[in-house]
């Protein structure tokens, strides 16, 4: 072999090289971004879709009637669902059996809508089957949605669910 052609065959597996260890740190700061994402969720809880729907006009924490319910705090933001299979008593948040995530001007509204059969066709399903269904609200700025969309997706890996799109497709 010449020597431009040991020179060349060095500088493509230093470029390769260098890509794979890009890849690799890129890799893991998305998981790490991902398990961030997860987390903040899991610490915002989840709630079920029983407990959502009792409380739609009034909320009955600690008892007191009359609070306002989720009809009444409606706004802007983001939403994950997650189901589990029938028999789950003790679900694991982190693995869940289908989810969906999903945006609105009015979350709390949209997902009630989904939940009655006015939203996601598969969401609806897994209630109607009994299902366990949780929601968890992540409420945000309307300019935030479109990424907040994209990174739940991404982080839920919820494409492999019942999303069929990457999310952010509204403009705000």
């Amino acid at each position: 072999m010449s020597d431009w052609m040991l020179t060349y065959a060095a500088v493509m597996t230093g470029i390769v090289v260098m890509t794979i260890v890009f890849l690799m740190v890129w890799a893991k700061r998305l998981e790490k971004e991902r398990g961030r994402i997860r987390g903040n969720v899991y610490k915002g809880g989840f709630l079920s879709a029983e407990e959502f729907q009792r409380d739609w006009i009034s909320m009955r924490a600690n008892g007191r009637k009359g609070a306002a319910g989720y009809k009444y705090e409606d706004g802007p933001g983001c939403y994950v669902i997650e189901s589990f299979p029938i028999g789950t008593e003790n679900p694991d948040f982190e693995h869940p059996h289908e989810v969906y995530v999903g945006q609105s001007l009015h979350i709390c509204n949209r997902v009630r809508n989904h939940l009655n059969g006015k939203g996601n066709g598969d969401v609806y399903a897994d209630v109607r089957e009994g299902k366990p269904v949780f929601v968890h609200l992540e409420r945000c700025e309307e300019t935030q949605m479109n990424d907040l969309e994209r990174r739940l997706i991404d982080a839920f890996h919820a494409t492999e669910s019942y999303n069929s799109t990457r999310g952010g497709a509204q403009r705000r």
